[in-house]
């Protein structure tokens, strides 16, 4: 996968050792800053919000915001559906699944 905006969407580039994951941080700081400003509805969708689509679903229910419409106004760029979370090229396996070790059922 080699688009930087899909790296983002699907926590790919949270684990690159270069400035990619400086600029993923400072990202998500900037939607979390400004999703957060209404808590209850940040709230409710960081409840519903799944990684298999990089809560864009629970975004637009929650918020009523597309996720790249976000980010475009954020970095002061023009709306462009090159920036929404596109995970049909995230290959199979989640980096949330990849990332963290195996729970066993008994725990």
């Amino acid at each position: 996968m080699g688009n930087d905006k899909e790296q983002f969407w699907s926590g790919k580039s949270f684990l690159r050792t270069d400035d990619g994951n400086l600029l993923s941080y400072d990202l998500a700081r900037l939607l979390v800053e400004h999703m957060g400003k209404d808590w209850e509805a940040f709230k409710s969708l960081t409840l519903a919000a799944s990684d298999l689509d990089a809560g864009a679903s629970a975004a637009r229910e929650h918020l009523g915001i597309q996720l790249g419409e976000l980010v475009c106004a954020l970095l002061d760029r023009q709306p462009s559906a090159a920036w929404e979370p596109d995970a049909s090229v995230w290959g199979v396996e989640a980096v949330s699944d990849a990332a963290s070790p195996a729970v066993p059922a008994s725990q």
